[in-house]
């Protein structure tokens, strides 16, 4: 059973990274690009689900929590985009609970790390925690944010899909790119070449997170 969850993981992964670059190149709304999307977001919450089980008995805590990071990401994404109506639900609610645990884990995790005599928790520097901790920080302030003001329209809408999209896909990309490197021909195991793909979705990401935090139209329901 372990070893099927593994492939079916792999194979997630594949398809969420093929369907996310996809998604990327076609136009933003195009019948394409949503397609793909869902794939993508399917693939993804596939593959961080039985990412986050197989570490969690590892034991692997760092890929347990992005794992769920992952599935959360991709999921707030989604539901942010679809249909018309965007009032605050038990959905939201549920989602800024979960995206507060992961935050408080990764900091007390890199706590614990910054004051082991390695330096490491589970194999892990502190500095690890603390940067996925920062992005899981700033989602929170975002769903607090969705949550007080009762819903989110306008350009915030489509950039709190988007950044939380490419944030997804930063870590597939990073986790096959960088971290399986050994299974590209021995030509391409060269980090300037491996990182490119990673680095595009980065300045990508980057772009759009900016825009989420100088963009206010939030809107007020009650």
């Amino acid at each position: 059973m372990a070893n099927l969850m593994v492939i079916l993981h792999i194979i997630a992964g594949s398809i969420a990274l093929f369907s996310g670059f996809s998604a990327i190149y076609y136009k933003k709304g195009s019948k394409q690009h949503r397609r793909w999307g869902k794939i993508f977001v399917y693939s993804m919450a596939m593959m961080g689900g039985l990412g986050a089980y197989l570490a969690y008995f590892k034991p692997e805590f760092i890929s347990t929590i992005n794992g769920l990071f992952t599935v959360y990401l991709v999921t707030t994404a989604w539901v942010t985009v679809k249909g018309e109506k965007k009032e605050v639900g038990n959905f939201e609610k549920g989602a800024f609970i979960i995206v507060l645990t992961i935050f408080s884990l990764d900091m007390y995790a890199g706590t614990l790390a910054m004051n082991s005599e390695s330096g490491l928790y589970h194999n892990f520097p502190a500095g690890i925690y603390f940067f996925f901790g920062s992005v899981a920080g700033i989602a929170t302030i975002f769903d607090g944010k969705l949550l007080f003001n009762g819903g989110i329209s306008g350009a915030a809408r489509m950039t709190r899909h988007i950044w939380r999209m490419c944030f997804a896909l930063l870590i597939a990309s990073a986790s096959f790119f960088l971290g399986q490197m050994q299974v590209f021909p021995q030509v391409l195991q060269r980090m300037d070449i491996l990182a490119l793909p990673v680095l595009f979705v980065l300045f990508t990401l980057v772009y759009w997170l900016y825009k989420s935090i100088f963009t206010t139209t939030y809107k007020r329901s009650r």
